[in-house]
């Protein structure tokens, strides 16, 4: 199986993790069956999920509740274009990134890979995120959330990714570690994966239960 990348990369201080939290990985080619059980809700780190990774999110509140889920549909043609959401200050701040780091010469445009049809946008008055759809058809291919889901962003310590695409396509990369599993070239796709702003300072005190805020 591929090297699970960037998964679960926790950026909280010990104690700060609620218990029962856990890496979740990438698409590992086959729908998973979870080992445990995803936890009612991540109050602190990171999470970077794809594809079949949706096993531990489209079934499970709360956060089933962060977009349309319809998992497994028909598989959208392998190579398209990523349009960016520039509507919000983040959305255009990567947009401009991925120009600057020479991941495509288009602004708000990005060629992607490997797709996936298994988020139909997001709730109305939903929190999370959209980031990045395809026009055919018409569906989400990286969108975001905070966590606990629900609550006050002044008590959100936690974010969730989820890619519907293949950030990185190896067959079998067994035994190797990122990056050496990847073919030398310029940076593409995998730019996306790369958090890109914020909405708060790192590692802040937070209120509530969470030692952290970052």
């Amino acid at each position: 199986m591929r090297t699970l990348l960037a998964i679960a990369v926790l950026l909280c201080s010990a104690g700060s993790c609620a218990a029962g939290q856990g890496p979740q990985p990438p698409c590992a080619g086959v729908e998973p069956v979870p080992a445990y059980a995803a936890p009612e809700q991540l109050d602190g780190g990171r999470v970077f999920a794809s594809h079949y990774s949706y096993v531990w999110l489209y079934n499970d509140t709360p956060f089933s509740t962060t977009a349309n889920w319809a998992v497994d549909g028909a598989r959208p043609g392998n190579n398209q274009i990523g349009f960016i959401n520039t509507t919000f200050p983040r959305g255009a701040s990567l947009a401009t990134w991925l120009v600057n780091v020479k991941a495509t010469p288009t602004l708000g445009q990005i060629p992607i890979q490997v797709l996936r049809n298994d988020v139909h946008g997001l709730p109305a008055g939903s929190k999370s995120l959209d980031w990045m759809d395809i026009k055919n058809p018409a569906v989400t291919m990286h969108y975001t959330f905070d966590t606990p889901v629900g609550t006050p962003p002044a008590q959100q310590c936690g974010r969730v990714l989820y890619d519907d695409f293949h950030v990185e396509n190896v067959g079998d990369s067994k035994g190797m570690l990122f990056p050496t599993e990847c073919a030398a070239g310029p940076t593409s796709s995998w730019a996306i994966g790369s958090p890109v702003g914020s909405r708060r300072a790192p590692c802040l005190p937070c209120t509530g239960t969470w030692a952290i805020r970052c």
